[in-house]
């Protein structure tokens, strides 16, 4: 195999609506998939820095962890926002202290 191919049968089907070769062509062209849309922007910005065709415009996954960490703040403020601080205070505020954390239901 050569480099920058892939080793994936071309028959598949992607999402059920793109054949393999047509997104492995859109990749390969520094395309991406269309933004899902339960997904917000920001997110999305994420998605494409991390699959970004060229390894250099990668981002790091140091870097992929900070944003994350960013997201599950952002998720508890908003959260804390609409159903009280004394619901939400056990739930850990980085993904550095998440450890094995259980969530009760």
């Amino acid at each position: 195999m050569r480099r920058g191919q892939l080793a994936i049968d071309p028959g598949i089907i992607c999402n059920g609506e793109l054949a393999f070769q047509s997104l492995a062509s859109h990749i390969l062209s520094g395309g991406t998939p269309d933004k899902p849309t339960d997904m917000t922007d920001s997110q999305w910005q994420l998605v494409k820095r991390m699959c970004s065709y060229d390894p250099r415009d990668r981002i790091s996954a140091s870097d992929v962890v900070r944003e994350l960490e960013a997201f599950t703040t952002n998720f508890i403020v908003l959260h804390d926002i609409s159903v009280g601080l004394s619901e939400i205070h056990d739930v850990p505020l980085t993904w550095a202290n998440l450890g094995d954390y259980v969530v009760e239901v």
